[in-house]
């Protein structure tokens, strides 16, 4: 999706005319697509895992797992944040802030919310870890479970994972579309 907008933009003129919405969208859209590309490979990961139990590798598929699906809550994040600052930009095109939805389930304030809470998480843990802090028994990775991603009383289900997802896609697809028309100015 980011090289097709490059494409577009090059051959079309997509992209808003604002160079801080256009650096938004251009972002939005590349973050997205990570977002994307990082779950699909925590999911094979994942697969895979389940595909090798005899050999003696399916721990590495599962640590594996772990590092995309937290990269694709970090991408995310960071989509979510540039989709809202694009969609709020009064010097963007009012064309392009209206193809990002305000009643979308990804920018309601809960699930910005608990991307963000899980990923603070993730971080947290990892500072407690390096200052010797952990309490013993306590979780010590995002943990991919039947249900969802969990760390400690943090979790978020597939579905609702999905569900952002494929909200975030649909937006990146409309944005990476948009072309100004000559006279809408920003």
């Amino acid at each position: 999706m980011a090289g097709w907008f490059g494409v577009l933009r090059a051959l079309s003129g997509a992209g808003s005319n604002d160079f801080v919405a256009a650096s938004l969208q251009s972002n939005a859209i590349r973050l997205c697509q990570a977002a994307i590309s990082e779950y699909q490979l925590g999911i094979l990961a994942i697969e895979a895992f389940h595909q090798t139990l005899e050999n003696l590798t399916p721990l590495h598929w599962a640590i594996a797992s772990i590092g995309h699906f937290e990269s694709s809550l970090w991408h995310l994040e960071r989509f979510i944040k540039h989709a809202k600052a694009l969609r709020s930009l009064h010097s963007a095109e009012m064309d392009l802030r209206r193809t990002i939805p305000k009643s979308l389930a990804i920018f309601k304030q809960d699930a910005e919310r608990r991307i963000t809470r899980l990923r603070h998480q993730i971080a947290h843990l990892e500072s407690v870890i390096q200052n010797r802090e952990l309490p013993q028994g306590s979780s010590i990775m995002l943990r991919p479970t039947r249900t969802g991603l969990v760390l400690g009383s943090e979790c978020i289900t597939w579905s609702e994972l999905e569900q952002w997802l494929r909200e975030a896609y649909d937006v990146s697809e409309k944005i990476t579309e948009f072309v100004p028309k000559p006279d809408d100015v920003p």
